[in-house]
């Protein structure tokens, strides 16, 4: 917990947002799980949100790596959490709802019907 703080009050969130769209798939694949394990708290949501990693994340549901489009629809599912998050991932919800026919993954379409469902969900 100290360390999903400690992210949020540095510059580690907006520095992994930016490495989502680095050359390597290794190192969108990590940063997409680091923001996926910050994005856990409250906290880490919001900073998330606020750093634009969102829109970092929709061309990542497209990547040519089963293990970066995994870990962007588990962080987007994070984020739809919160109202903000899903209000501006609805926006986005025919890109994530492609991958409930991923090909090459039975865990990508499952994280996709969970990210759906989430995303959707209304109070």
């Amino acid at each position: 917990m100290e360390g999903k703080d400690a992210a949020c009050n540095t510059s580690a969130v907006p520095i992994l947002s930016q490495l989502l769209a680095d050359e390597s798939s290794s190192v969108r694949s990590n940063a997409a799980g680091a923001l996926m394990a910050i994005s856990i708290t409250t906290k880490g949501k919001y900073a998330s949100i606020q750093a634009g990693t969102i829109q970092k994340l929709i061309p990542l549901l497209n990547d040519q790596s089963s293990e970066v489009r995994l870990n962007t629809l588990k962080t987007i599912t994070e984020l739809s959490e919160a109202p903000p998050g899903r209000s501006e991932l609805l926006e986005s919800l025919a890109e994530v709802q492609k991958l409930v026919h991923d090909n090459e993954s039975a865990a990508i379409r499952k994280a996709a019907r969970i990210a759906v469902k989430t995303i959707t969900w209304k109070p």
